[in-house]
């Protein structure tokens, strides 16, 4: 499967399936890797996990002494002991794949050959204990072409996302090196097309990425602010009111209905207190418990009592008519914001803006002749990834903040090469100027119109990055200058 249909297959994960003929495509092989702790506590647990991400080859680590017990229906079992009570590798492949276990004799390993694929696939599972020895030139014999070695390696490296760096990680990373089991897709092909090409294929993977892992659930537009149990009294009292008013009209005698109705409202408005009450107090105790940790949290939760959330609205009022498609709302907003915030209009004839702009133009010439803006680094940019807040809002290339903070390290060395590129030609990327703009209702109540609403720009994350680099580097470059200037005074 080519990376273009494997994308589109992503693309329309979510599409109505009689809207898309999907017998063009082949459906991926998926896996999965998790670590149990214990087989027999957890059991429920994993057989959840297994059929609700639909898999076909599962490795599971450490599932202790009762891997013998792994069963689990549709799926064939392989296993092998660990050196305690919680070690052992279990790899667990669907019936619908033929596979043949490889004998290797080590400790929590498991080899698996798999056919009926379009080429042969080995996969190994490791749980490398933290008291375990094992010499992972013992592994060596068993890597092939077309091999996946998973498990649970209990190594520790910056590169990985981890605080500090242990001696098991080099011995892991001299070994990868040397049996040459990196696979670096995209850094290769990086080298064969151009780097504005590149990027926007990698943006196209993140998104079709995120569509594809994205499990899309039917929510409600407001949350009930009253729990299910005095939501159902309602439900009841409002059948009991409407039965005992259709008796009364027709003057039917409902003594006994009266009666329950009066003792259902006592409860109902005694339930809602309580719960409002209970409410109250935990809220008090949350801000009482954040004062005591600092003021941020304090006035954070304090903050939200007194936040106003913008209602959201389906309808525009316009020139005394009410419109409902959203693709008519969409252009009319389209035509207001660009009245709003068109560019200035410079009047050469002015003599006040012919002066601002030849001003302006010696400054840009000042900058392009002076200055020279020197290329960024892998640290740099790993720091200024960390220093964007975790949010999950994205732009119009649906890359948020919180992707790019589980980005893998080869990722980053090929930004760094795009990164360095627009530097070096003192460009911008054309695509970072769209932005995703989202209208939000000013009223409280009613339809408002398109002067009532205001608009929230989503601009590209990774613009958000490029900005942050440039920014440090005309700040250091502007210090250098002051200081220069006041030397030489």
């Amino acid at each position: 499967m080519s990376l273009n249909v494997l994308l589109q297959h992503w693309e329309r994960v979510h599409m109505d399936v009689k809207s898309f003929n999907s017998s063009s495509f082949v459906d991926p092989l998926k896996n999965c890797l998790y670590n149990v702790e214990g087989w027999k506590t957890r059991r429920l647990e994993v057989i959840d996990l297994i059929y609700s991400v639909e898999t076909s080859i599962c490795i599971f680590t450490e599932v202790g002494e009762q891997g013998h017990d792994f069963k689990i229906s549709d799926y064939n079992t392989f296993y092998q002991t660990g050196l305690n009570r919680s070690g052992g590798v279990c790899i667990c492949l669907g019936k619908n794949l033929k596979g043949v276990e490889i004998d290797s004799s080590i400790p929590n390993t498991v080899v698996v050959d798999i056919y009926g694929l379009s080429e042969p696939l080995r996969i190994i599972g490791i749980y490398w204990a933290a008291s375990q020895q094992r010499n992972l030139m013992d592994l060596s014999n068993f890597v092939i072409n077309n091999t996946l070695i998973a498990g649970d390696f209990n190594a520790a490296a910056m590169d990985w996302g981890s605080p500090t760096d242990d001696n098991r990680s080099f011995l892991l990373k001299e070994w990868i090196e040397e049996n040459d089991l990196l696979y670096d897709f995209w850094f290769d092909l990086q080298k064969s097309i151009t780097l504005d090409d590149w990027y926007k294929l990698y943006i196209r993977f993140l998104g079709a990425a995120k569509n594809r892992v994205t499990t899309w659930k039917n929510k409600e537009k407001f949350r009930p602010a009253l729990p299910e149990f005095i939501r159902n009294k309602l439900k009841e009292l409002r059948k009991v009111r409407n039965n005992y008013y259709r008796k009364r009209r027709y003057d039917i005698d409902n003594e006994a209905e009266r009666i329950l109705l009066r003792t259902l409202n006592r409860e109902v408005q005694a339930d809602i207190a309580n719960y409002r009450s209970k409410r109250w107090s935990n809220f008090l105790e949350k801000i009482q418990e954040s004062k005591t940790k600092n003021d941020v949290n304090f006035w954070s939760h304090l903050g939200k009592l007194y936040k106003q959330k913008s209602l959201p609205f389906a309808k525009l009022k316009v020139n005394n008519k009410i419109i409902s498609d959203k693709e008519v709302i969409a252009q009319e907003l389209y035509k207001y914001y660009t009245d709003q915030f068109q560019p200035p209009y410079i009047d050469r004839n002015d003599p006040h803006d012919s002066e601002i702009e030849n001003e302006f133009q010696d400054i840009l010439k000042s900058f392009s002749n002076s200055m020279e803006i020197e290329q960024t680094n892998i640290k740099e940019i790993c720091y200024a990834i960390k220093s964007l807040k975790p949010k999950k809002s994205a732009g119009y290339d649906s890359i948020s903040n919180f992707m790019l903070k589980l980005l893998p390290p080869g990722y980053l060395q090929c930004l760094w090469n795009c990164f360095n590129l627009w530097l070096k030609e003192c460009r911008f990327p054309h695509d970072w100027k769209v932005a995703k703009v989202i209208s939000l209702n000013k009223l409280k109540t009613g339809i408002p119109s398109s002067d009532q609403t205001r608009p929230i720009s989503l601009l590209a994350t990774h613009s958000k990055i490029f900005e942050r680099l440039l920014l440090a580097e005309l700040f250091n470059s502007n210090k250098s200058f002051v200081n220069l200037s006041r030397n030489t005074k």
